[in-house]
């Protein structure tokens, strides 16, 4: 038995092997599925601050309302979530625009809740975690990518709190 000696291929090869389709359309199927909660929960958010808050004759200090600006951007984000479920699967041809168009979403949607906490800050809010933690940390998962891009987004989105 003799040792075999590695050679580098001369080859240079393709850069990155290709992602495997299933893999691709399991990552579609799980945007637009977070597309749909994410209008789900800016509706409820709506109709909650809307509908039902102001006849609960609450004190003020036992419930935290929307500042009219988050109207404005949760309107805006179910749009773009309603456009992000259209054009996931057209994104999902070349990996990239996949990975690309979910960072750009999860920073949307980081910089209307940065936005939405910070427009009128709240003393009783003090201290505890935004609600872009929860995004920063789940959102890698639902469209994988490579370290370096999710990385940079997740960055982008972390600093939405104090742009906000």
């Amino acid at each position: 038995m003799q040792p075999q000696l590695r050679t580098t291929p001369t080859d240079p090869g393709p850069s990155a092997a290709p992602v495997p389709t299933d893999l691709l359309t399991d990552a579609v199927r799980r945007l637009r599925t977070a597309c749909v909660v994410w209008i789900v929960l800016l509706t409820t958010a709506l109709a909650v601050n809307h509908f039902i808050l102001p006849h609960l004759h609450l004190a003020i200090g036992q419930a935290i309302s929307w500042p009219r600006v988050a109207d404005v951007l949760a309107v805006v984000c179910i749009a773009v979530s309603a456009l992000v479920y259209r054009y996931a699967p057209f994104a999902s041809r070349r990996a990239e625009t996949l990975v690309d168009l979910g960072i750009g979403y999860e920073v949307v949607l980081a910089f209307a809740i940065g936005v939405i906490n910070q427009w009128e800050p709240q003393q009783i809010l003090a201290g505890r975690l935004s609600w872009i933690c929860v995004l920063v940390l789940l959102h890698p998962m639902i469209v994988p990518g490579p370290p370096r891009k999710i990385l940079i987004g997740s960055l982008l989105a972390a600093s939405m709190d104090p742009v906000g």
